[in-house]
């Protein structure tokens, strides 16, 4: 009896935890439903994605034939610093990883972040990270921007996390 009362708190948690997420997701969409420039859908993007994912810092590119043009925002990243990132030529990263095979890259940890990626993470003031996600915005069958979220934690335990994480 006890294991059924324990199994019921899990799942009553469960489910306020995914309505959580589901209004945070919400809020984000409605957010973006009325962003009519550039900039309105980075805010949406950086301020209220970034709240909804318990992400640390995370930036917003644009993309132009494949290559990363512009840095739209970046939130707990400098701009220039991200610009920099993308400026150098370097194809280790995850977000041109992301963009190339048009597949989100899921980073679970810093050791997996410096296997996959070992000069990534490698430069003045990058700080390093437990999680990192780098999406591809695509539009029809184009890539036209690129996301990437750092975590000091690991969001995405279950199948589920990952889903509502891509969701976003």
């Amino acid at each position: 009896l006890s294991r059924s009362n324990e199994g019921r708190e899990d799942a009553r948690m469960e489910a306020g935890s995914t309505a959580v997420r589901a209004t945070a997701l919400q809020d984000v969409t409605a957010a973006l439903s009325v962003a009519s420039t550039t900039a309105e859908i980075a805010t949406a993007v950086l301020t209220r994605g970034l709240r909804a994912m318990q992400a640390s810092r995370g930036h917003l590119v644009l993309v132009e034939n494949g290559r990363i043009v512009q840095v739209i925002g970046a939130v707990g990243w400098d701009d220039a610093e991200v610009t920099q990132r993308y400026s150098g030529g370097d194809e280790n990263l995850p977000l041109i990883r992301a963009i190339r095979d048009k597949h989100s890259v899921w980073l679970r940890s810093a050791t997996e972040y410096e296997a996959c990626f070992p000069k990534a993470g490698t430069g003045s003031g990058i700080a390093p990270v437990d999680a990192h996600l780098a999406l591809p915005l695509i539009h029809g069958d184009e890539v036209v921007g690129g996301l990437a979220f750092d975590f000091a934690f690991c969001p995405a335990i279950h199948a589920t996390d990952e889903l509502f994480t891509s969701l976003l």
